[in-house]
């Protein structure tokens, strides 16, 4: 009877030693969204709003220059700086 309790002693430290190690616990998984697929802008799109400096420091937002006036062309020169 005695080595029945020993044995049950044992067991039960080696499973709280294995709970408290995380090993007696599977670990949740978590399931991860996949990630949005990205394009390239289309001819016609519209242009999301941004804000950049002017040559002069000053900032200009895209909003208010398609507010101003009726069409808007964006160029993007090439810098080699």
């Amino acid at each position: 009877m005695r080595k029945i309790i020993v044995a049950l002693g044992w067991l039960a430290s080696l499973a709280l030693l294995l709970t408290a190690c995380g090993v007696a616990t599977p670990t949740p998984t978590a399931t991860v969204a996949p990630a949005p697929v990205q394009t390239s802008p289309q001819p016609g799109d519209k242009a999301p709003d941004f804000t950049l400096a002017d040559s002069g420091g000053n900032r200009l937002h895209l909003a208010d220059i398609v507010a101003e006036h009726k069409s808007t062309v964006l160029v993007f020169y090439l810098s080699h700086t």
